[in-house]
This record gives structure tokens, sequence and C-alpha cells, in this order.
């Protein structure tokens, strides 16, 4: 019995030494992992910090020294070229629309609304949709009142407005069509 009793102590003192060893064993696995976590948050860090310094690359076209030239300034340039063009041509055209909106029926009028409207639904509807931006009526009607507004203020400045409101009616709607044009253009451009 004693012999069975020493023997049931040192398996005991085994399992305890191995279970010793075991619990070693999972403290280094848990250093490790800690350790493993610790790298993975540093690497992290350093992926976010170049990733900040590849978008500021991407932004900037040309470098050279402090002088950086960003897209946002050349597509702001461009903008304001196109702008200036277009606002010579309406300026230009200003004062044949009144003669064109007078030899004109109706019908052609309607015609002009319709398909101004047609046009900018559909370019509006392709940007909104790719964009998700708000609804394209009420970006259409945006549109509509800002070129209206534009085109009464240049036809009064140039003193080009005509004197009845039919061919005041006649003169904003074939106006409308490169007003509308140069509004849709620069909206879809942002």
């Amino acid at each position: 019995m004693a012999r069975k009793r020493k023997t049931a102590t040192k398996t005991l003192q085994e399992i305890e030494k191995k279970e010793e060893a075991i619990e070693k064993i999972e403290e280094r696995i848990e250093q490790l992992e800690e350790k493993d976590q610790e790298t993975l948050e540093k690497i992290e860090q350093k992926e976010e910090a170049i990733e900040q310094i590849e978008e500021r690359i991407e932004k900037a076209i040309v470098g050279l020294g402090n002088f950086t030239l960003k897209k946002s300034y050349l597509l702001e340039t461009t903008r304001a070229l196109a702008g200036a063009a277009l606002g010579v041509s309406v300026g230009m055209g200003l004062r044949i629309i009144p003669e064109i909106a007078e030899n004109l029926p109706w019908v052609n009028i309607a015609g002009i609304l319709m398909f101004i409207v047609f046009v900018a639904i559909v370019l509006i509807y392709r940007t909104e949709r790719v964009t998700g931006r708000g609804h394209v009526l009420g970006k259409l009607f945006e549109i509509v009142f800002i070129s209206l507004m534009v085109e009464i203020t240049a036809l009064s400045l140039f003193n080009i407005l005509p004197p009845d409101a039919e061919s005041v009616v006649k003169v904003l709607v074939v106006g409308l069509f490169p007003t509308m044009s140069g509004a849709i253009t620069f909206r879809i451009m942002d």
C-alpha cells in the first residue's frame, strides 16, 4: 500500500510538473500573441501613414520645392477658362437671340424647351445616379432657376430685353439653351 502511495504521489508530482510546463508554454504563447498584436498594430499605423502620403502625392501633379501644382487647382483653372469662353460666346449670342426668337413659331419654341429639359434630365440623372446626390427634378429646377436669373440679368444689362411679354418668353426659352448647357456642363464637372 505504501508503494502504491509513493507511485501515486510520484505520478501526481509528474503531472504537476507537466501542468506547470504547460502553463509556462501557454504564458509564452500569450506573450507571443500580444507581441504579434503589437507588431500588427504598428504595421497598420505605418500603412495608414503611407496611404496619407500617397493621397497627398496623388493630389499633387507637379512639385518643385515648396511649389506644388495640385489637381484641384488645375480643375479650377480649367473651369474658369471654360466659363470665360462660355461667357464670351453667350455675350456675343445675346445680340442675336431676340432676332432668332422673334422669327421662330411657338411650336419651335416649345420644341427647344422640351429638348433642353430632356437633355438636362438625362445628364443630371446620369450624374446623380453615379454620385448618389439628391433628386433629379430638384436639381433641374435649381439649374433652370439659376440659368433664367443669369439670362434675365444679362439681357437687362445689355439692354436687349424685349418690351412685350410674348417676345420676352420666346427670348428666355431660346436663350435658355446656351445658359442651361453651360450650367449643366459645369454641374457635371463637379
